[in-house]
């Protein structure tokens, strides 16, 4: 594989989206996924078999803790690993 190739292949990100199952209302307006109101993932591979994941996530109040409570447990695991509120 030429070497072009290989530096294009180890930049690639990969983008998820996804929407939430619920119409979102604030202030008596429905926000949609366009305004948004959805989950999303990059994932960039890097050596090693390792990977940089960046993100940003749509959640209700009730939802924050648990999922911060996951981001450190999987943060713990992790040499560089970051999680903020």
């Amino acid at each position: 594989m030429p070497r072009s190739a290989r530096k294009a292949r180890r930049r690639r990100v990969y983008k998820f989206s996804v929407p939430r199952k619920e119409t979102i209302h604030d202030s008596g307006m429905t926000l949609s996924p366009a305004m948004g109101m959805i989950t999303t993932l990059n994932l960039q591979p890097t050596s090693g078999g390792r990977a940089v994941i960046n993100g940003d996530f749509v959640m209700t109040a009730n939802e924050v803790q648990p999922v911060l409570r996951g981001c450190t447990k999987v943060a713990s695991r992790s040499s560089r690993c970051t999680t903020t509120a």
